[in-house]
């Protein structure tokens, strides 16, 4: 069993396509872990870590992340539980590295949420394909699909990664659509 880490980048914005591409090519066996382009591993464990999630909870329809930055609506992956004005990397490491030692526990996600980090095993993308025009919504789409086939969603506790979002105009989507 292995986890790879990838950014699918579609030039034609058809972001379900390229995730389901790259779903195709990868071992039956193994873990995807989708990460958005402006999204950032804070510790050098952090891959590390995510084994020790999916060997302990293998089961898990998707794994997610907190992070410092995202739409309010997906408060559940956020660390402060609201987004941060805090953009100094070395304050969010620090935070990760504290985070990091934790225990390996997990949070239950049961709405659907923002894709900036996405670890699926392949056997879940081979009975849900990710699907949507686009870039906006593939995420939910494929995450509210998990949570109806009755699988969970998972937030690692103990992985936080720095996620950009839109620091110079948090309303401007106008990149994704």
């Amino acid at each position: 069993m292995n986890i790879h880490v990838c950014t699918p980048f579609a030039r034609d914005k058809n972001l379900a396509k390229a995730y389901n591409e790259t779903f195709s090519r990868c071992p039956d066996d193994d873990w995807l872990c989708l990460i958005d382009h402006d999204t950032m591993f804070l510790t050098s464990d952090a891959i590390h870590i995510m084994y020790d999630y999916v060997e302990k909870f293998p089961e898990t329809g998707l794994f997610t992340a907190f992070c410092n930055r995202i739409h309010p609506l997906a408060q559940d992956q956020l660390f402060f539980g609201t987004p941060s004005d805090d953009f100094d990397v070395k304050n969010w490491a620090y935070r990760a590295r504290i985070q990091s030692k934790s225990e390996t526990k997990v949070t239950e996600i049961k709405r659907t949420i923002s894709g900036f980090l996405m670890l699926v095993h392949k056997s879940v993308w081979n009975s849900i394909k990710f699907r949507g025009l686009g870039c906006l919504g593939v995420d939910n789409n494929f995450s509210a699909d998990v949570l109806d086939s009755g699988r969970k969603i998972y937030r690692m506790d103990r992985v936080v990664v720095w996620h950009s979002y839109r620091i110079e105009n948090i309303k401007d989507k106008s990149h994704l659509r």
